[in-house]
């Protein structure tokens, strides 16, 4: 089972294509920047398959570029070879799609920003 991901970021840096045992990947560096504190700023990497690469190459997608991805987690378990569990997790691409610079701190980021009122609540306990 995987975990569909929407995400709108800035391409930081996007990889070649590469070949391994018959199977061709890309990966891309999404930025998603906290406006109010840089430092916290989020950058994840996305692998695109042959059918993505094909995406990032028609929409022409290059560094810098304002995006929208749509992207599929998912980790796996495996056992290495000294009979070791060991898990990762993978983040796919999907589509992407070019998107207008954005400068409000909501749509860059992927969880909603609370607005001060909310944040300065005293009490909010149900009852």
């Amino acid at each position: 089972m995987s975990i569909k991901l929407e995400l709108n970021g800035i391409v930081y840096q996007k990889g070649e294509p590469e070949t391994k045992n018959n199977y061709t990947k890309q990966e891309l560096i999404l930025h998603i920047p906290d406006l109010q504190k840089e430092e916290y700023s989020d950058y994840l990497k996305i692998e695109w398959n042959t059918n993505g690469i094909k995406t990032l190459q028609e929409q022409k997608i290059k560094d810098g570029d304002h995006v929208k991805v749509v992207a599929y987690l998912s980790g796996r378990k495996w056992i290495d070879k000294e009979d070791t569990e060991r898990f990762f997790t993978s983040v796919k691409g999907y589509t992407i799609e070019k998107t207008e610079q954005k400068t409000a701190a909501q749509e860059l980021t992927p969880f909603p920003m609370l607005d001060k009122e909310e944040e300065q609540t005293e009490n909010d306990l149900p009852f």
